[in-house]
């Protein structure tokens, strides 16, 4: 974050700057405030501007652009405001505003930025007049609780944030925007409801309704769509998705994880295997051809609520199943050839993994938490099990030291990465392998060979009392030493 340094400056210099057209403090606090502004500027960017309003006679009449962050701002002026060439207002995070103007004077305005206004209440209707509106947020503004009516004017508009504000529901008149191309309801907690008024709109892109617990279902037509690309639904109370969803052809992009009302984990973890629990039902997402990212992490699903034919979604890349209770997965899963991520963590009820040795672009599993695993999966060479962002991927899994013993595991995996153990004093720079607060059988003599270089000698052999709860990381070689074995 930048430094914000404190100036005293004389704003009094302003009344001599009768033709200054660009005007920028940026991270400056300055202590005094100015009591005139040239009105012939075309351009303000004056963050943390220091009172609470505009000079009464500043009347800029050829301003394009007007950037005020952080300001202390608490009204901008009353009434009508004649600003015909003013295409940007951003007061963004000017907390102490509770309304925004009248807008009624700046017909041409293309952006208004007001997020982060803690105590924003009120939107001037008229702001359902600027016909030439095409980015309108209001993201963080906790206190807002209603949105004025769209009257078909704001045809342009083409993204619309409502992120983290308190509305209830939307206006039937959100319809009305047909040139709307993204919409966010991402947080909208208090949200009881999405219309069906909102699959008239057949330019929508990216539509985001994750965190709004009270949203139970998706309109029936919401296949309608046809170019949306992103729906964001994790966090929701949704526990159907309508038919006509297989009518979203370039959905790319899916994500229904982290239902609030499902069981906690540690809970499911522990439930016998003949529960049966119907948290979520998808129907067959064999049509959508070109999703790319499908998230149902924290879902709730048994093997049942997943579809058999997930494996038709020839463009996935991203597949993440994390914190559910599945016990096995489909097998057509081994069929997406252009997956590269497909984590499975936090799944301890999951016995086996399909094959996925034919996912040659697979380079992303994660298998964390997956404590009643019985097999390691079949990887192709490209894959890893190493988190390159960390260098390391902490495992707990209960059977690990058991598949080790009987050679389910294999000790070698595709150059740079090669396995390791770290116990005792071997500290060795290239930890590889690990087991994590596992539980291991009685005693095991431990081959030489998987835990020393060529002619290094090691110490003696390992009581099973000795590994017990070890907590043992899986690291990145940082150095690639000639292991014997």
């Amino acid at each position: 974050m930048a430094t914000v340094e404190k100036k005293n400056w004389n704003c009094e210099a302003f009344s001599k700057m009768l033709n200054l057209k660009f005007l920028e403090f940026d991270n400056m606090m300055i202590s005094s405030s100015p009591r005139i502004l040239p009105n012939s500027l075309r351009s303000i960017k004056w963050s943390r501007y220091p009172s609470k309003f505009l000079p009464s006679g500043f009347q800029p009449n050829f301003l394009i652009s007007l950037e005020m962050p952080n300001s202390k701002l608490v009204r901008l002026w009353d009434g009508r405001k004649d600003l015909p060439y003013l295409k940007k207002m951003s007061l963004l995070a000017s907390k102490k505003l509770t309304t925004t103007p009248d807008f009624s004077g700046m017909r041409n305005l293309e952006v208004l930025d007001f997020q982060f206004w803690d105590n924003l209440v009120e939107i001037h209707p008229s702001i359902a007049d600027l016909k030439c509106l095409k980015w309108l947020l209001f993201g963080f503004c906790p206190k807002l609780k209603k949105i004025p009516e769209f009257l078909g004017q704001m045809k342009n508009l083409s993204s619309l944030c409502l992120f983290g504000t308190s509305i209830e529901k939307l206006s039937l008149s959100i319809g009305r925007l047909v040139g709307l191309s993204s919409l966010s309801l991402l947080y909208c907690k208090n949200l009881v409801d999405l219309l069906s008024e909102i699959c008239n709109l057949k330019f929508l892109t990216a539509l985001g309704v994750g965190g709004c617990p009270k949203i139970d279902k998706l309109p029936e037509n919401v296949g309608e769509m046809e170019c949306l690309e992103m729906l964001r639904l994790d966090g929701t109370s949704i526990r159907q998705l309508p038919h006509s969803v297989v009518g979203l052809k370039k959905l790319n992009s899916l994500s229904l994880g982290g239902c609030e009302s499902r069981l906690p984990s540690r809970l499911l973890c522990c439930l016998p295997l003949s529960y049966e629990r119907k948290a979520f039902e998808l129907a067959s997402l064999g049509g959508l051809f070109s999703l790319r990212k499908l998230d149902l992490s924290n879902y709730g699903l048994c093997e049942e609520d997943l579809p058999s034919d997930i494996g038709c979604l020839s463009s996935l890349e991203e597949l993440k199943l994390s914190g559910n209770n599945f016990v096995s997965l489909p097998a057509s899963i081994g069929c997406l050839s252009k997956l590269t991520l497909f984590w499975v963590n936090e799944c301890q009820r999951l016995q086996q993994l399909p094959d996925l040795s034919k996912l040659i672009s697979l380079v992303d599993i994660d298998i964390t938490s997956c404590t009643s695993l019985k097999m390691l999966p079949h990887l192709s060479s490209n894959c890893s099990l190493v988190d390159n962002k960390r260098g390391y991927r902490q495992f707990n899994c209960a059977n690990f030291f058991v598949l080790l013993c009987s050679g389910s595991l294999s000790l070698s995996l595709s150059p740079p990465y090669t396995f390791s153990f770290l116990f005792f004093s071997f500290l060795y720079s290239f930890f590889s392998l690990s087991l994590v607060s596992s539980t291991f059988p009685s005693v095991y003599d431990l081959p030489e060979n998987w835990f020393k270089p060529k002619n290094q000698k090691i110490g003696p052999k390992i009581a099973s009392s000795a590994w017990s709860d070890f907590p043992i990381f899986f690291f990145k070689n940082r150095t690639k030493p000639d292991w014997t074995g």
